[in-house]
């Protein structure tokens, strides 16, 4: 199996098959060690980018289409210690040129600032890890520019 590009010849696989396997890995043989090491309250498996893709794509030919970059994206985190169950942040309307996208006119292609920063992501995973908030930001120098530095999915460890 290879998780190469899908317009690379070396794919092997699937993206359907490739996509199940990640889910059973993630979903089944990660927390299944954890557990049988006891640490399955101390590992927490995440996703993390601050890059995401206009919502129109760029170009109309064949050769040509594409999307430009843009910000936010959705995250999962997964753990004994992740407070789960629910969503945090708010989902865009995802209306190309209304009143959240921060493309106008006839251009418009569908950027929206996503409610929650990849530094308050981050934060929130870095104290769970152990860093003090003393040295939040140094770590995160921008942390003060939101909203909070816990988004709060963690438990207290």
């Amino acid at each position: 199996m290879s998780f190469t590009s899908p317009k690379s010849s070396t794919l092997t696989a699937p993206l359907s098959e490739i996509i199940r396997f990640a889910g059973f890995t993630l979903r089944c043989t990660i927390p299944a060690e954890t557990v049988a090491q006891g640490v399955s309250h101390q590992v927490t498996t995440f996703t993390l980018s601050d890059f995401s893709r206009t919502f129109v794509p760029a170009g109309a030919a064949v050769n040509v289409i594409g999307s430009d970059h843009s910000w936010g994206s959705h995250h999962f985190v997964l753990g004994d210690s992740v407070i789960g169950g629910t969503f945090y942040g708010a989902f865009p309307d995802l209306v190309v040129g209304g009143n959240q996208d921060t493309d106008t006119g006839t251009g418009a292609r569908g950027r929206w600032i996503p409610s929650s920063s990849v530094d308050e992501y981050a934060s929130t995973l870095a104290l769970w890890y152990g860093l003090s908030s003393t040295e939040l930001t140094t770590v995160f120098p921008n942390i003060g520019s939101f909203m909070t530095n816990n988004l709060g999915f963690m438990m207290p460890s």
